[in-house]
């Protein structure tokens, strides 16, 4: 009998489904893993932040919060104007804060919530030509940070998120380029959805304030005038929702909660 050579008719180590899909099914299998950790680990940091008082978490910053306020000497004036306003919003949203305006030196108009109770406010929007109401709703917009504890919340979560990827995916891996996407697209919905309630908040402590919405899109409004719309399907990984999102969002909102528009305020804060 003549020796013929074959292979053998089956071979556990040898897929018989398509190399293709197997890699189209193992990718998706990871995305939705990841996916799921990102779930998982928000859950965690929201648990954590419950149990990590106020008094604590500025105690723990005590050291940064010293160098933020020696910044703030050439712009006292700004403050104190600032906290005059900030004041009545004070009672109209419920925090557990005791805030501390530090003025940034910084042309790009922006204020955001400092983990320890430190509200920044840039001098780029204190000249963006924002009304008063219009600056009112931004400071409400923070609060509404605060109240939730989102700046902490950031922190925990990318602090977190930071380590699980470079555990389990790894920094330099190929599979970590397939992977990062799903991994900025669960940050960032959960990133928008936090931008949006507090956007609500603005909302109601303006309304709170001045018996009216006026001003509420003034900010989102002239950041539209200068700003390059991003390429489709983009804005999902973004922090922040679209503007003209954003917008539409508090005007249906004001719509259906009956808050009425009236005349806005001049912004009298100087240099």
């Amino acid at each position: 009998m003549q020796y013929q050579p074959g292979l053998p008719e089956h071979n556990d180590n040898v897929s018989h489904q398509r190399p293709g899909r197997e890699f189209l099914l193992l990718i998706v299998a990871a995305v939705v893993f990841v996916l799921l950790a990102v779930w998982v680990t928000g859950f965690a940091v929201n648990w954590a932040v419950t149990r990590v008082d106020p008094q604590t978490e500025k105690r723990l910053l005590a050291g940064v919060s010293g160098v933020l306020d020696s910044q703030d000497d050439a712009h006292l004036e700004q403050k104190k104007r600032v906290e005059k306003l900030l004041q009545p919003l004070l009672a109209c949203v419920d925090q557990p804060y005791d805030i501390q305006v530090v003025i940034q030196d910084d042309a790009a108009p922006n204020a955001f919530a400092v983990p320890g109770g430190q509200m920044w406010v840039t001098t780029g929007l204190l000249e963006s030509g924002l009304s008063e109401n219009g600056l009112s709703f931004i400071l409400g917009h923070e609060l509404g940070h605060f109240a939730n504890r989102d700046h902490l919340r950031g922190m925990g979560r990318s602090l977190v998120l930071w380590v699980l990827s470079r555990s389990l995916i790894g920094g330099d891996s190929g599979i970590s380029e397939l992977l990062s996407p799903s991994l900025l697209l669960g940050e960032a919905q959960h990133s928008q959805a936090q931008e949006s309630a507090a956007d609500v908040t603005g909302l109601q402590a303006l309304q709170c304030r001045y018996g009216h919405v006026g001003g509420a899109t003034e900010f989102f409004e002239n950041l539209q005038i200068n700003h390059a719309d991003s390429l489709p399907g983009m804005h999902y990984f973004e922090s922040h929702p679209q503007l003209q999102q954003r917008i539409k969002s508090l005007q249906t909102t004001a719509r259906e909660q009956s808050m009425p528009t009236a005349k806005v305020l001049p912004l009298q804060i100087g240099r």
